[in-house]
């Protein structure tokens, strides 16, 4: 009985990470198809939440994908009056960052990545999404100018 429990677990463990491997090695296609429709992704950005992490949606990870083109995008949700959309515009934006600084993907979570991406953050007001959007404005606009002069 132990032995099957086992098996059936060993088994189910697979059957997982065949699911999470084939839903995360997208179609460039796919992907491609993801940052042609940024204004669809924005628009639907609280849809969904991620039972593991609510701050997070589809559409914050594909948007996550769509590099610059994603963060002028999400930009005039920073001024959203719901929190937590403020917070997943927030999320595209740094997670768009950290790749853009990483020269490879294995990279991504080194020191020097985390100090360049919070420098930028820094550089532009430390947005806080905690905030009301009026205490954030000069940091919002701060990050209009970043965009226009990075894209």
């Amino acid at each position: 009985m132990i032995k099957k429990n086992k098996a059936s677990h060993l088994l189910l463990l697979v059957f997982s990470r065949l699911i999470n491997l084939s839903v995360s090695f997208k179609s460039y296609a796919q992907q491609k198809t993801d940052c042609e429709s940024i204004d669809s992704l924005v628009r639907i950005i609280d849809d969904n939440p991620d039972p593991l992490n609510i701050l997070r949606t589809a559409s914050v990870y594909r948007l996550s994908r769509c590099g610059m083109p994603a963060i002028a995008a999400v930009l005039p949700l920073l001024s959203d009056s719901s929190e937590a959309t403020r917070r997943r515009a927030y999320a595209v934006i740094s997670t768009v960052l950290v790749k853009l600084n990483a020269s490879a993907p294995d990279y991504e979570n080194t020191p020097q990545v985390g100090k360049k991406t919070e420098a930028i953050k820094k550089e532009n007001g430390s947005f806080d999404p905690e905030k009301e959007p009026l205490a954030n404005k000069g940091s919002i606009e701060k990050w209009e100018k970043w965009v226009e002069k990075n894209k």
